[in-house]
């Protein structure tokens, strides 16, 4: 374990380097550039606008071959029980419990169920498991402006082909959508069918794992029916279906593998699959009416399913969200799981949430159920990276929580302990904390160490709170957290999560819990760690880390990103102020390392300024070491990590003070420059609320807001018991008076007086002047907010408030790839030859001549051998066989088939043995029960690599549980393999006429096809790369000066264009020049 948990935290733009090129021609799914002015065949360099930096499976693709007529319904119908029908999103006022019945009996008869409809005909009539009903499909009232919008009537219905290799068990999104009373049909090939069994057909809003989200009875909040989705069941090749409600289409598969269907006279709406979706594919699917949106993470990741209207569509965005969320799930996925988390966590946004504000369905539904309104935040990267998504996460996450004290696995503390893991990593909130405690407010003030630990110490009842998980985190790092909660999995007592911490961390952690957390911990486990360092807790505002020691060699746990002092203010470090530990100890700096950009220069014992030599640069890592004392508790000197910076001023807040009141009109005020005052207070604030403007006096704040995305802004001046004004200019010139009134608007309400409403683009800034002058009153306000997209007016966030003279970085944050996912898969580089194979002898004979031994070589699975009757097998009477594999290579893996029906004896204990004669044999490996791999009717081995030509095999025993054992086996095959790790075609550099392909299936969302020149440097021995070949293709690989041509055959199906194994791992580069024809790159392997 790496215990070492430092990780960098810097702006680094250029890793979207494929974003900025996305303007440039893009056709058909493909995204390409062409070199045109330059022979060199490495001096342009192709990058896909799919940066799917982490590089996670996509095995799904879409083909649309061509429109089709829709089915319109003309009218909309209803079962005639109900009088009135909830509108999606408005609740029924004064519901009664007559229309709650009725509502609920309505849905039940709309939707498929073994009392209503199981199908359709082609003509839409209703069948049950086949037989007509009397009753055909129609469009329900209720379905007006289901998910905040409808298809419109000029929307085409297209014929969509569906490839997926269904590797997880859930859903899979079609990105088709079926309007209401529609009739939709599906076809699938017999040999697909009979390959996953069944297809489960979702229409309408379903968790990723086909969950209905239903409104009970007890309920008062009908916002919308009962029931908005049906599941239908088909084990038939064509197949039509449909619901008077209508709604977006998945489909699940009986079992997993790969399958392909056609879906007809549905829409289309949009969608984002990470790593799959291009941007044309992306822009085309927004101009869809269908009023839906799907996000995924396709490979155990997280889908965001919900109204299109509250999605997000920059792609640009999309790209960076997709890239987050990637990392949120391979880290918690390193978190002790609760639930199936395997197959992702899927979100369902509605009106209607089951329980509370959000809720998480625990254990096999693996769901979350959110407002609305969330859904937005979930999925706008920047708001998320800086301003925080606490809600979310904290939702996601309590399907990552399975350790910690708390008593059980579905407590509200170790999710957010989990969530805060993420925070650390990935955003960039904690460089907004200050000196004043509330700008880092709600959760997010964990992200300072120093306001955690403070909870900690002030708290004198027991307490198992965040800030207890956050101290270690801070102090230790993710590492080592994350390695302490696998210690800790289902456990959930303060000793055991004691006993984690002390096993992972070199720590004896009795007087933190005990002491500070005043919980009790067990005798006897205390006693093992007795003779151990103490972990004393210390933080300090402007840390961004601490050291500890494990073994004697000392690291560095960085958590917090660098503090940043805002400039045209003293710089000062007060760590009387600003350093927390427990009282019970004295503390003293003991010494200060240099920096790289500037020196502290000493005021006093505890208070330091910072002097920089270049504003712009952070000061680099120092560390300041304390020494804490304490006479009855021994302990090490502790250092801390800062690295500091000067960012932008804040707005400037004014209150100017007169002996009388000289201006009755903001204008008048702001017209003489408030001359004529007495005093004047400036300071900077973090907010628009400006208040405690007495009598004689006048507030005046002047800011400029970023803008985070393109929309409608709806700004509202909040104020009250004065005279208040609002000015807005584009350019912080040219000021113009949008708002003026007198008296109280307390509320941040739609009333037009005190808002105006303005269509603004992302990066733009606003900038504001807003003043009050009080009547007489000790303490008028102001505050400006803000609404985006006809959202809740809020208080505009910190995050986007400037001094009107800032000069704004307008690259995003990004964040490293702590945990990249890692495909290890087994891969074949070749395999016994059973044409080459000649059986030499055998110890047994056959059960009659039907079950002969030569039946192992004939290449047919049904038929097999099986041992003589009567003579059972053991120890005493093991089989033995020796083959002639025809020519002597290296194996190091054997796979033994039994027979495909019946009763099978699978050898489960064998001995294998290797001659390159038949004379003299070598023990090659002894497998058991332990170290046997049985899966189905195969038993497979892995051992140490041996280069034989004869292979002995003696078997002892068989998986028969009980009974007389016989052998039983319809193949023998050796193999050479090595687990290798799989990439995305992604990481090749590639130089010449490349584009981006995403329709067809491949490993990664999509190929890279063409012709030019393709570059691979990396530590390896082996190297496969794959490809999915449409046309034939010529190539030259160029690797340690070496070059061979091979000719890659036209094959639709995934196989390896070439196989490298070189001399040693080490650093190696491989080239690759298309010579002729169009080479298509699906992944590549390494080891």
């Amino acid at each position: 374990m790496n215990k070492e948990q430092n990780v960098t935290f810097i702006n680094k733009f250029a890793n979207y380097i494929g974003l900025l090129i996305i303007s440039i021609c893009v056709t058909l799914g493909v995204f390409a550039i062409t070199n045109t002015k330059n022979n060199d065949p490495l001096s342009n360099q192709f990058s896909s606008e799919l940066f799917n930096i982490n590089s996670s499976k996509v095995q799904q693709s879409f083909t649309d071959l061509g429109n089709i007529n829709r089915n319109i319904p003309k009218d909309t119908k209803n079962e005639g029980i109900c009088l009135r029908y909830p509108t999606y999103g408005t609740s029924l006022e004064n519901i009664t419990e007559e229309e709650k019945n009725n509502l609920i009996k309505e849905s039940s008869l709309i939707f498929p169920g073994t009392n209503t409809y199981t199908s359709l005909d082609k003509d839409g009539n209703y069948l049950l498991d086949g037989n007509l009903t009397g009753k055909k499909i129609y469009k329900h009232t209720a379905s007006i402006d289901m998910y905040e919008g409808n298809v419109s009537d000029e929307e085409k219905a297209v014929i969509r082909k569906i490839d997926i290799n269904a590797t997880i068990w859930r859903n899979y999104i079609t990105g088709l959508y079926a309007a209401p009373g529609e009739i939709i049909k599906l076809e699938i090939s017999q040999d697909d069918l009979e390959k996953i069994g069944s297809l489960t057909i979702a229409v309408g809003q379903v968790t990723h794992k086909n969950t209905i989200n239903n409104i009970w009875k007890a309920r008062n909040d009908f916002s919308r029916m009962p029931t908005i989705a049906g599941l239908f069941k088909t084990s038939e090749t064509t197949f039509y279906f449909g619901t008077p409600m209508g709604g977006p289409i998945y489909l699940y598969p009986e079992k997993l593998g790969n399958f392909s269907c056609t879906i007809s006279s549905a829409v289309t709406y949009p969608f984002y699959i990470h790593g799959y979706t291009t941007y044309e594919d992306f822009n085309k699917m927004s101009q869809s009416s269908a009023p839906y949106f799907d996000f995924e993470i396709w490979d155990k990741g997280v889908r965001h399913s919900g109204p299109k209207s509250r999605a997000n569509f920059d792609y640009e965005n999309l790209l960076k969200v997709g890239d987050l969320w990637e990392k949120i799930c391979r880290t918690s996925n390193r978190v002790p799981t609760n639930s199936s988390a395997d197959s992702g966590v899927g979100y369902i946004y509605d009106p209607f949430v089951a329980a509370g504000e959000a809720v998480a369905f625990v254990g096999g539904r693996i769901a979350v159920n959110a407002p609305l309104y969330w859904m937005h935040g979930a999925l706008n990267y920047d708001s998320m990276v800086n301003s925080g998504f606490w809600g979310q996460i904290h939702e996601f996450n309590h399907h990552f929580q399975n350790y910690g004290m708390s008593g059980a696995s579905t407590n509200e503390v170790t999710n957010n302990a989990t969530s805060l893991l993420s925070y650390i990593l990935y955003t960039n909130i904690s460089s907004y904390r200050t000196n004043d405690d509330s700008s880092l407010s709600g959760w997010n003030r964990y992200l300072d160490p120093s306001i955690s630990l403070k909870e900690t110490l002030t708290n004198t009842s027991s307490q198992n709170g965040l800030n207890s998980y956050a101290d270690i985190i801070h102090s230790f790092g993710v590492d080592n957290f994350i390695a302490a909660t696998r210690k800790d999995t289902k456990k959930y007592t303060p000793t055991s999560w004691y006993q984690a911490l002390s096993e992972v961390i070199d720590y004896d952690f009795s007087y933190y819990f005990e002491t500070l957390l005043h919980q009790q911990i067990d005798e006897d486990v205390k006693n093992l760690y007795k003779d151990r360092k103490k972990f004393i807790p210390i933080a300090s505002l402007y840390q961004t880390g601490r050291n500890y020691y494990s073994e004697d060699v000392e690291y560095t746990s960085n958590t917090v990103k660098p503090f940043y002092f805002k400039d045209k203010t003293d710089f000062i470090l007060d760590f009387d102020k600003f350093l927390v530990y427990p009282s019970e100890f004295s503390c003293s700096i003991k010494n200060i390392t240099s920096l790289d950009n500037g020196y502290l220069q000493k005021i006093s014992d505890n208070k330091y300024r910072y002097v920089p030599n270049d504003k712009r640069k952070l000061s680099g890592e120092f560390k300041i070491t304390f020494h804490l004392e304490n006479s009855s508790v021994a302990n090490d000197d502790i250092s801390l990590t800062f690295n500091l910076g000067i960012t932008n001023g804040n707005p400037e807040k004014c209150i100017y003070r007169y002996d009388s009141q000289i201006y009755s009109s903001p204008d008048e005020a702001l017209n003489n420059n408030f001359d004529g005052y007495s005093s004047k207070d400036v300071i900077s604030t973090k907010s628009t609320f400006l208040n405690g403007i007495s009598a004689n006096s006048i507030g005046y704040l002047n800011g400029k807001i970023l803008i985070p995305s393109d929309g409608k802004y709806s700004l509202c001046l909040r104020a009250g018991r004065g005279n208040h004004a609002l000015y807005l200019s584009s350019d912080g010139v040219n000021y113009k008076k949008y708002l003026e009134f007198s008296g109280d608007k307390n509320t941040f309400d739609n009333e037009a007086s005190h808002n105006v409403v303005l269509n603004l683009k992302k990066g733009d800034f606003l900038y504001y002047k807003q003043i009050t002058i009080s009547n007489n009153h000790p303490d008028a306000y102001t505050e400006l907010g803000w609404s985006i997209n006809d959202n809740n007016t809020v208080s505009i966030q910190s995050t986007y408030l400037y001094d009107v003279n800032a000069t704004i970085n307008n690259s995003s944050f990004v964040s490293e790839v702590v945990y990249p996912y890692t495909y290890n898969e087994n891969y074949i580089f070749y395999k016994s030859d059973i044409s080459k194979e000649k059986i030499i002898s055998v110890n047994q004979g056959a059960w009659d001549d039907t079950t002969k031994i030569d039946n192992i070589l004939d290449g047919n699975p049904d038929t097999f051998y099986h041992s003589n009757n009567g003579n059972y097998l053991s120890s005493d009477n093991p089989f033995e066989i020796i083959i002639d594999l025809g020519e002597s290579k290296t194996w190091n893996s054997i796979k033994l088939t039994g027979r495909q029906k019946g009763v099978n004896h699978l050898p489960i204990e064998f001995s294998i043995f290797g001659s390159g004669d038949s004379n003299k044999f070598e023990k090659v490996a002894e497998i058991t029960k332990d170290n046997a791999i049985i899966n189905g009717i195969t038993s497979s081995a892995v051992f140490e690599e041996k280069e034989f030509r004869y292979i002995k095999l003696i078997v002892t025993d068989t998986s028969l549980q009980s009974g007389n054992k016989y052998i039983c086996l319809s193949d023998i095959e050796l193999s050479y393999t090595q687990n290798m790790v799989s990439k995305s075609n992604n990481l090749l550099e590639y130089y010449g006429d490349f584009s981006l392909n995403n329709k067809y299936l491949s490993s990664y969302g999509h190929l890279i096809e063409g012709k030019g020149t393709i570059k691979y440097t990396g530590d390896f021995s082996n190297f496969v790369l794959f490809v999915r070949q449409k046309s034939a293709c010529q190539i030259k690989v160029i690797f340690d000066n070496h070059s061979e041509i091979i000719n890659l055959l036209a094959n639709d199906n995934l196989s390896p264009a070439f196989i490298k194994s070189l001399s040693k791992k080490s650093q190696h580069t491989i080239i690759i020049e298309v010579l002729e024809g169009t080479l298509s790159v699906d992944s590549f392997m390494t080891i």
